[in-house]
């Protein structure tokens, strides 16, 4: 390799024959999500490979880009309840659905670390035109650069790879709307004759759920839900006349058992699928492929234009059916006008999905005065963007008309926020009202220590923690580390995390599936990534530690409130926080358990009846609701 040469390598092509220069130290960078490949070239490199760690640096450049990425919107061109815009995964903001911001992010601290010539440089990357933008950014600062793609042509005439990566996500386009179309023409078919429409009348709420198969029981009125609580009982005490949207989860059940599980309910449901049909479907699988938003100015952020990488997003957007899914909700509201349903208010639980901003617009088009309420169901990180609405969406009318949070502590963070106090009401913490009876602390002091490793739903997020475990695991043979994976992942993918590292080189580290509050009695300390577990361990004064691992971004659910958690963003890091926890004393323990006592009720208000009530009935009456007509819009 010629000294100082930065070889840009597609990361999704066969890494081997890159193991001879990362096993002789060259410093390598990985600007991708993939924990796994990023495992793979770690261990490829060995103990000579020398990973630039950009992750930390990563996440402060996204804390630095927060506020204006809030208000992605200021670019556009168009109205701003423009409906293909509000049902894209670029508009919702999250970094779960959209890698726009962590690519701006990579890009802007790859050019940072590799603008001083310090020698040859191997970086990997994942998105192609992440990739060539970096080149030529380093060719400006005057970096001699080579592509390699696995493809002599793209190698030698790098310019081709735009239109290389246009093709590719035109065909994802195409495969993915066919896959959908099928998929939406076998629900039809099983839907057909099966789920008898609700009723005609009043209703108190049309109240969003899934259904799994198994929480709606069979012949039964609906007493508790996993998200909602006892809130389903309580309305049906009290008079309140519910009817259930609900979303199945065929990636958990297979759809025609979860539509017989319904069927058997005496409850008033109606899936999405039973409000469109074919017509209405072909027509948006066809828009959302043609679909690119009006602008009227480049992409920049802080001065810093990603042009490239914003129309690289808009087309991995087409790349994916994501846009057809929310645009079903939207038909929700005709079909129950349809049916003579008269809802007094909408309850969906608040993540400011895609769906759910559809939903909304689709029940104030066709249900006048009807009241769009919205539930904080979980604790949330900083960086789920999503949660916070624009500016623009506040003035266009496109937030909920209440958003009920769990506890006073989310109340002031929204209205920090931006958010208007008067959309905002504390209500009760429907999934956390076992946490005020909890009667577990901290496990006993002595030479076996538990610390119980909470597998997050999103398996690259998992095995970046994992990878860090597995290098600073060992060098604690006082501790004991117990994974719990999570209940819905898929069985493949946990058979390929049990293959990867619950093996018999790393005895340290068993699987458990005993029940997360029975564990938590077992353990001392509890570590995560993106879980809410963390506030189950805070309420039960055990000791959390949040594990920011490579390559993703960091999405503690604690990072509002740094000071009830440890914090790891690497290997050295995440061996001092261990060291630490070993040298806590009885004190330390007593500190966190008087810590949580206090911070509690703050964060989750106990439930009432009265709490309940208010989730039917505003505290103080509400201006207009934001619901009309379809002439008004």
């Amino acid at each position: 390799m010629s000294q100082g040469v930065v070889h840009i390598i597609d990361a999704r092509r066969p890494l081997e024959r890159w193991a001879a220069l990362l096993r002789a130290g060259t410093e390598f960078l990985y600007l991708g999500r993939d924990a796994g490949r990023l495992r793979a070239l770690q261990e490829l490199a060995g103990a000579g490979g020398r990973l630039a760690p950009l992750g930390a640096r990563v996440g402060q450049r996204i804390e630095l880009l927060r506020r204006e990425y809030i208000g992605l919107d200021r670019h556009l061109a168009q109205p701003q309840d423009d409906l293909l815009w509000q049902a894209s995964d670029l508009a919702e903001r999250n970094p779960y659905t959209s890698s726009l911001l962590h690519d701006c992010c990579l890009l802007w601290e790859a050019q940072e670390h590799l603008r001083e010539d310090r020698g040859p440089a191997l970086v990997f990357v994942e998105n192609p035109v992440l990739g060539l933008e970096l080149g030529r950014a380093l060719r400006n600062l005057g970096r001699e650069v080579r592509h390699a793609t696995g493809s002599g042509l793209l190698d030698a005439l790098p310019w081709l790879l735009g239109p290389a990566r246009i093709a590719e996500l035109f065909r994802q386009a195409v495969s993915s709307r066919l896959w959908y179309l099928r998929s939406f023409c076998a629900k039809r078919a099983q839907l057909r004759g099966r789920l008898r429409p609700p009723a005609s009348g009043d209703y108190a709420a049309v109240l969003t759920v899934w259904a799994d198969g198994k929480n709606f029981p069979p012949g039964a009125p609906k007493e508790r839900d996993a998200f909602w609580g006892e809130l389903p009982g309580h309305a049906r005490r009290s008079g309140a006349r519910l009817l259930y949207l609900a979303t199945v989860l065929d990636w958990v059940h297979p759809y025609a058992e979860v539509l017989e599980s319904l069927r058997a309910s005496p409850e008033a449901v109606l899936v999405p699928e039973a409000c469109l049909g074919l017509g209405r479907t072909l027509w948006d699988l066809l828009r959302t492929l043609c679909w690119r938003p009006r602008r009227r100015r480049r992409f920049t952020l802080l001065g810093r234009d990603f042009e490239s990488l914003f129309g690289d997003a808009v087309r991995q957007e087409r790349a994916k059916p994501r846009q057809c899914v929310a645009l079903k909700y939207l038909r929700v509201g005709a079909a129950l006008a349809r049916l003579g349903v008269r809802p007094e208010s909408l309850l969906h639980l608040y993540e400011n999905q895609p769906w759910e901003k559809m939903l909304r617009l689709g029940m104030r088009r066709a249900l006048a005065g009807v009241r769009c309420d919205a539930f904080l169901h979980m604790p949330f990180s900083r960086q789920y963007l999503s949660f916070f609405p624009s500016g623009a969406d506040m003035r266009a009318g496109l937030a909920p008309d209440r958003l009920l949070v769990p506890g006073e502590a989310w109340r002031e963070i929204f209205e920090r926020e931006g958010m208007p106090p008067e959309r905002l009401e504390v209500c009760a913490a429907l999934r956390h009202e076992h946490l005020f009876g909890v009667a577990c602390g901290p496990a006993a002091l002595g030479p076996a220590w538990e610390v119980l490793v909470v597998g997050p739903l999103d398996d690259q997020e998992l095995r970046g923690m994992l990878g860090l475990l597995a290098a600073v695991g060992p060098e604690f043979p006082q501790l004991g580390f117990r994974l719990k994976l999570h209940p819905t992942m898929a069985e493949e993918e946990k058979g390929r995390i049990r293959k990867d590292f619950l093996t018999p080189a790393a005895p340290w580290l068993r699987e458990t599936s005993e029940p997360v509050p029975a564990l938590l009695g077992l353990v001392g300390a509890v570590m995560y990534t993106s879980s809410a577990v963390c506030y189950e361990a805070v309420a039960c004064g055990l000791a959390t530690i949040f594990v920011g691992a490579e390559p993703g971004p960091a999405m503690d659910k604690l990072d509002w409130f740094p000071e009830l958690r440890l914090a790891a963003h690497s290997a050295p890091e995440l061996r001092a926080v261990l060291a630490g926890f070993l040298d806590q004393g009885p004190e330390e323990a007593a500190r966190r358990s008087a810590r949580a006592a206090a911070e509690l009720p703050r964060l989750f208000r106990a439930v009432t009846p009265a709490g309940l009530d208010r989730f039917f009935h505003p505290a103080q009456p509400l201006s207009q609701p934001q619901g009309g007509s379809r002439e008004q819009h």
